[in-house]
């Protein structure tokens, strides 16, 4: 019977860290930076989803006969690496799960720990990318820090399926 609960114990945990590390690839959609900066007349804050701070890319305003490029940013390499690697531990996870040596958890943990870093200091690789002025302050708003936690919660599931395996 414990053979039993421990499989499905098993089975449970690794579709958990494969549902975490999507998430955290998910968490790539959701608002990432946010640019504020105090002036004459006060604050003005700006916030840059995740998709454009990721992927780079131009913001507009105006009409079909008059285009005004307000910001213009440039392709992140790292943070897209960041939300990259906690996709492909998913795959690497599944291994895990039917292989029974641990070489795959470990490299999925690796994947997970890594890419979370990475999309913790998305805002710090976006002020760098796009060189944005140091009286600019860029923080992190809710997609960084909660794929950096589905990254990190992915990493302890597949830790945790390594703990199972020796029991």
């Amino acid at each position: 019977a414990k053979k039993k609960l421990n499989k499905d114990l098993l089975f449970v945990v690794t579709v958990a860290a494969m549902a975490l590390g999507l998430m955290a690839f998910v968490a790539m959609f959701f608002p990432a930076v946010k640019m504020t900066v105090e002036g004459i007349f006060g604050t003005y804050e700006s916030e840059v989803s995740g998709i454009l701070a990721v992927f780079g890319g131009k913001i507009t305003e105006g009409n079909d006969k008059f285009q005004l490029t307000v910001a213009e940013y440039g392709f992140n390499t790292l943070a897209f690496i960041g939300y990259l690697l906690p996709l492909l531990s998913i795959p690497l996870a599944y291994l895990a799960f039917k292989d029974k040596k641990n070489l795959f958890s470990f490299v999925a943990i690796g994947l997970a720990l890594v890419g979370a870093i990475l999309i913790f200091v998305e805002p710090a690789l976006f002020a760098s990318i796009n060189e944005i002025n140091e009286n600019i302050v860029c923080s992190a708003l809710v997609g960084p820090v909660l794929g950096g936690i589905f990254a990190i919660l992915a990493a302890l599931a597949n830790g945790a399926v390594v703990y199972l395996k020796k029991q």
